[in-house]
């Protein structure tokens, strides 16, 4: 498609090399500590730029408060990308309003923009990019550097080799993150592979969902790659907690393992956290895990012990096969969470006890129960999901539009949740059950729970 010429305000003259901005916008993770472990996202796209001799800075809106507009201004931008989830979509396009007025070019990336590109505001958002970012975002670059911008709406391309992406830049942003020699855990992202081959209907990066290309062994990280990451961020700052960002790490087992092996061997200091299935649990990453032994935390989505809730959400596996491999990672030594999903609109009183005895079992087959984790999720439903759809479609979906994340006290002050026709009451009974930190008076068994390792 033709690049179309820059619009009326842009500020800049085009023969001056760009500078980029990108934002990351969304709710702080807890209280006390808005960010624990920064977006890898925005950051493997400053990397990119910087890598190709762009200039570009990261901003992120929980560490700026209300000043972020201010910020842009004062860095001055010639252009903005916004990186955000549905919940926040509302305060990205009032953030992109502000920066496209300020005459800077403004794109829209990430999950949200990906599924519900084609209908963010034309008055906020010049490009939206659908998909991975780096080579649309080198794209529109390039084009903004010869006075002119790419399409409105563009795929993004999968990037080819993983391993061929630089190891993490310093970013002003986050290094107040990274370096804080307070923090107990200084957590650092690394990434194997994108994408899911997985189908769970309620996730945005579900085969169906085809918002990212599936994983291929041939485009993931190398192992010599992953080393250098490591290497460079416990030089760097001093990183003891190495959070591995995908959806399923375990996918090729033997990279793995041998990621695994490696920090057992040369980083005593350091911990880990991924993510794995219950298809994809290999005896040799068990093996890997006995060596690490509390210094890894393993999690698995079972989210439910009711086989037919699992078979509607697609998990693939059944409550059996489930907690056969959730009593492999406890006999490990590691830490295990247990991703659970509650406040279907199909669940009823017997999937919720079937839960029940799914938890339970696992906690009495554990020599070590305080190294299980509780983690109960109540169920919203994502734009570009199966089960968004099946929703709407029933008229079940409280906010269309705005998206909005019901915490635990919304929905036990207003005596509702995001989904109309659902017993909040049962769910909230469930949702405290599970919960590690807190129990309300004269409420429910929690979790049992020590301190743990994960940040």
């Amino acid at each position: 498609m033709t690049a179309l010429s820059l619009r009326p305000g842009f500020r800049r003259p085009p023969v001056q090399r760009p500078r980029t901005a990108l934002v990351y916008v969304g709710a702080p993770e807890s209280p006390d500590v808005p960010v624990m472990t920064p977006p890898l996202g925005i950051q493997v796209l400053g990397s990119v730029l910087r890598n190709q001799g762009y200039d570009a800075e990261l901003f992120d809106r929980r560490l700026s408060g209300h000043d972020l507009a201010d910020e842009l201004d004062a860095w001055r931008p010639d252009i903005v990308g916004f990186s955000f989830l549905s919940p926040a979509a509302g305060d990205a396009t009032e953030l992109a309003r502000h920066a496209r007025q300020a005459g800077a070019v403004t794109v829209a990336g990430g999950p949200h923009a990906t599924i519900c590109g084609p209908s963010l505001p034309l008055d906020a958002f010049d490009v939206v990019v659908q998909g991975d970012g780096e080579h649309a975002l080198l794209d529109l670059v390039a084009h903004v550097e010869r006075g002119a911008i790419g399409p409105r709406v563009g795929p993004g391309r999968t990037w080819e080799d993983l391993s061929a992406l630089p190891v993490l830049e310093r970013f002003a942003c986050y290094e107040p993150v990274y370096g804080d020699r307070r923090r107990t855990w200084r957590t650092v992202p690394v990434q194997f592979n994108r994408g899911c081959p997985m189908n769970c209907q309620f996730c945005e990066v579900s085969r169906d969902a085809g918002v990212y290309a599936l994983p291929r062994k041939e485009r993931q990280r190398s192992f010599a790659r992953l080393t250098d990451d490591v290497a460079t961020f416990v030089d760097r700052w001093d990183a003891n907690y190495i959070l591995v960002v995908d959806s399923i790490a375990t996918l090729d087992d033997e990279l793995a393992a041998g990621f695994l092996d490696m920090l057992a061997d040369r980083y005593p200091q350091v911990s880990v956290q991924f993510n794995a299935h219950v298809n994809k649990f290999s005896r040799r990453v068990e093996e890997s895990l006995h060596a690490l032994g509390e210094r890894a935390s393993v999690w698995f989505g079972f989210e439910s012990g009711s086989d037919r809730m699992l078979e509607r959400l697609q998990k693939g596996h059944t409550a059996v096969e489930a907690l056969a491999v959730g009593r492999r990672a406890v006999a490990t030594g590691a830490y295990v969470g247990v991703n659970l999903l509650i406040g279907l609109p199909w669940e009823t009183p017997a999937d919720l006890r079937d839960t029940e005895v799914f938890v339970d079992e696992l906690l009495q087959s554990s020599a070590l129960p305080e190294r299980i984790l509780g983690n109960p999720n109540i169920f919203h439903p994502l734009p570009g999901t199966p089960l968004y759809a099946e929703c709407v479609a029933a008229g079940l979906v409280v906010d269309e539009t705005g998206h909005r994340v019901w915490s635990e006290q919304d929905i036990a002050a207003e005596r509702a949740g995001p989904l109309h026709g659902v017993d909040y009451a049962r769910v909230l009974e469930t949702y405290y059950r599970y919960r590690p930190a807190s129990t309300p008076p004269g409420g429910f068994r929690p979790w049992v729970m020590n301190e743990s390792p994960a940040p």
